[in-house]
């Protein structure tokens, strides 16, 4: 997607995998790499578990990692004819183009509930900074 306001000018790509292991912790997804900050503007989610997770998604701001919402990612999601989920178009607010993220911010991920052993929950961010 395209914000002319705040173009981007080096893609970015990132990725953080989920396991049982992990909890319900709290893990970062992407930091901008510009001394100005980034734009994620997608992130795709795919869920190997026979359960549907809800994934929170989390931004920095500069005195705590807040949490901006969940999204809901079926059993199944990225596997055969269940497609991905994008957890940026599933927020919970109207005409987003992305989330912004300033220099010293991040965007981060979690699940509400733990993944089922010997299943994996893979989020990968898409963007740029700028």
């Amino acid at each position: 997607m395209s914000n002319q306001q705040f173009a981007e000018t080096t893609p970015s790509v990132a990725g953080q995998t989920f396991v049982a292991a992990d909890t319900t912790a709290v893990k970062t997804l992407y930091q901008p790499q510009s001394a100005i900050g980034g734009r994620v503007d997608s992130i795709l989610c795919t869920n190997s578990d026979v359960i549907d997770h809800y994934v929170a998604v989390y931004l920095n701001t500069p005195s705590a990692t807040t949490r901006i919402g969940s999204v809901k990612v079926p059993a199944g999601a990225g596997f055969g004819a269940v497609p991905s989920v994008d957890l940026v178009a599933g927020l919970p607010v109207t005409n987003v183009l992305g989330l912004l993220i300033r220099a010293t911010g991040l965007v981060a991920l979690s699940m509400e509930v733990a993944v089922t052993a010997a299943f994996v929950v893979t989020a990968v961010a898409q963007g740029g900074t700028f």
